[in-house]
């Protein structure tokens, strides 16, 4: 019985929830859940192992009950669809009933689910051939002779792209597992699906290195489990497998961050099986990804890169949840300060931490090229418009350089605000706006510079954000415009995201790391990274 399993198998078993993609689909904003907090001394120490006292057995108990003990096994043929998600169902208390018909595959099932209004989800079972279509309220359950997915397997939103790329990349370990692979072919399976998929579904280059950091070291901590390893062992197993599959063909830099990656994913996953809510969740991955930032040795990523890379994996950990954009780089910006203050950083530190991780997070998100991340930015170059004008006109009305680009940041400001951008969000628009006036004004650079800084700070505090995060939007500004083109690329991207939406490109150095590896073979170790 579940009840009397050893708290390090509980934990082992608790880690096949990354390959179950078992993935919560609503941010809990209201529920507060306390964290057991532990001094950090070292890489990779996590909570204390006697929170696996009875009141966690029994909390993690009952999410292995559910999941059952047969997360690998299922039907190994790869599926159609990678979306599809096998010996898993919903439940809908508003439709119990039949009412897909008795049809020949799950295929015929989706595609009548994708052609109903109320139909969200859907679950085949391939015993009787029922479909049952189901809308949002449904509840996934363990269900051996299930098929179950979306209502299509193409996102419109961010949150439902990570979800799909990662089950894609599951799927794949899977099928390579049940087919005798050995574990290195299986991380190259998961690694491979989540770099095709994640161009499919628009992820951007970061998020897709995530995604395969994520299954390559679930694979090698799923092994590390088996060998009755506990939490520790397994997150370092989980980031220095991952490292190794950036070795083939990146810097040392590349691999630290991979490992990061790694490490903050499982961390999220483990504290999934905690019932822990989401921002808990955050937090973990956060700290997690933190620790793991040497197991590269050597590796030269400063502490603001860190940040910036454990900020990245926070984020996709809510918007796995099914964050927004906003719950996404405000739960970042906590977790981080919550870390900085674990660490025992003075206040001010504490709230530049806060600050980097917030901004990072929020340039995450904006990276992507998600249905809703492209609408999200179509107006941009309209503001950025309405800013040039604003500026100009202060121009001509004889006013300084300094008032004029406040005049375009302000006014960019202002355009946000009435498109119900937040607050935090009209000030990274000021502030890439009015580096962008500033950059196409003459005279020297210094002078331009520290114009478009000051005006990124004013706008900032004009909208009520913490002077960390002003200092923050005013040195982007002014390294915007110091740093030649850097302004210019910066408009482009936001312009390009909007009017291209799905195009997203295959980065270079995949296939020739994938090349790298079968050229290498077994002896050469693990895989390949995409550039991140």
């Amino acid at each position: 019985p579940e009840s009397r399993r050893s708290p390090t198998h509980l934990v082992a078993m608790a880690l096949l929830l990354l390959f179950l993609g078992v993935l919560q689909l609503a941010v809990a904003q209201d529920e507060v859940a306390t964290v057991p907090e532990t001094q950090v001394q070292g890489n990779l120490q996590l909570h204390p192992e006697t929170e696996a006292a009875d009141n966690e057995l029994e909390r993690v108990s009952n999410v292995l009950s559910k999941e059952g003990e047969h997360a690998l096994e299922g039907p190994i043929t790869p599926s159609t669809d990678s979306c599809f998600r096998h010996g898993w169902g919903y439940d809908d208390a508003w439709h119990k009933d039949v009412n897909g018909g008795y049809v020949s595959n799950a295929q015929t099932c989706q595609a009548t689910c994708d052609q109903m209004w109320f139909c969200d989800v859907f679950t085949y079972y391939s015993d009787t051939k029922a479909c049952y279509l189901q809308g949002n309220q449904a509840i996934e359950s363990m269900k051996p002779t299930a098929v179950s997915g979306p209502k299509s397997c193409s996102a419109s939103s961010l949150a439902q792209a990570l979800k799909l790329t990662n089950q894609a990349a599951v799927n794949a370990a899977r099928d390579a597992k049940g087919a005798g692979k050995t574990v290195d072919e299986v991380k190259l399976a998961g690694a491979l699906a989540a770099q095709q998929n994640g161009v499919l579904m628009g992820l951007s280059n970061t998020q897709k290195a995530q995604v395969r950091a994520g299954v390559v070291g679930g694979v090698a901590a799923l092994a590390s489990a088996g060998d009755d390893n506990s939490v520790t062992p397994q997150l370092a197993a989980a980031a220095q497998a991952a490292a190794n599959f950036a070795a083939v063909n990146h810097t040392v830099d590349i691999q630290a961050q991979q490992a990061m990656y790694a490490a903050g994913s499982i961390a999220g996953v483990f504290s999934k099986s905690r019932d822990e809510v989401v921002q808990d969740r955050c937090d973990y991955a956060v700290r997690m990804a933190l620790d793991a930032a040497d197991t590269v040795p050597g590796n030269g990523l400063t502490e603001e890169q860190k940040l910036v890379i454990a900020s990245e994996e926070g984020a996709l950990v809510v918007a796995l949840a099914g964050g927004t954009k906003k719950e996404v780089y405000t739960a970042v910006g906590t977790a981080v300060h919550k870390v900085a203050e674990l660490y025992k950083k003075p206040e001010e530190v504490q709230a530049q931490w806060a600050a980097t991780g917030e901004a990072a997070a929020l340039e995450w998100w904006e990276e992507s090229f998600t249905k809703d991340t492209v609408d999200s930015r179509l107006d941009f170059k309209d503001i950025l418009e309405i800013a040039r004008k604003a500026g100009q006109d202060a121009e001509a009305d004889g006013v300084s350089m300094e008032e004029a680009v406040l005049a375009a940041a302000q006014a960019a400001k202002s355009a946000a605000m009435d498109r119900g951008y937040p607050e935090r969000e009209q000030a990274r628009e000021a502030s890439i706006a009015g580096a962008t006036f500033a950059t196409d004004l003459t005279g020297a650079l210094p002078p331009r510079a520290e114009a478009a800084k000051a005006a990124a700070e004013k706008v900032a505090l004009d909208c009520a954000l913490p002077q960390a995060t002003a200092d923050y939007e005013g040195q982007r500004a002014y390294d915007l415009v110091m740093s030649p083109g850097k302004a210019e690329a910066a408009v482009a991207t936001e312009q390009a995201q909007s009017a291209n939406g799905f195009s997203a490109s295959n980065p270079e150095g995949f296939a020739a790391g994938v090349a790298g590896v079968a050229g290498a073979g077994a002896g050469a170790g693990a895989g390949a990274a995409g550039t991140p």
